[in-house]
């Protein structure tokens, strides 16, 4: 990767993404990886499907957006 916006935009084979995130998620150690590692797995019983992983982040995403706006707007006198 030549910049930090490239990991954001590169398209990958779901095998290659797997793979990349398994090896971050060992390069975490003691109660930190525990908690991520806890966490992913969490979330993918949660939402079992790409489909519904999507569909959580859109949301999400949605609502920081729906936060940011409201936070930006100036207070009425």
């Amino acid at each position: 990767m030549s910049d930090g916006v490239d990991i954001y935009t590169r398209s990958m084979a779901p095998d290659a993404l797997e793979c990349a995130v398994a090896e971050a998620i060992a390069e975490l150690d003691g109660r930190e990886g525990d908690e991520l590692r806890e966490y992913v797995a969490w979330f993918r019983r949660r939402y079992p499907s790409p489909l519904e992983r999507l569909a959580y982040c859109r949301r999400k995403y949605k609502e920081a957006m729906a936060t940011q706006r409201a936070a930006r707007r100036p207070l009425e006198p």
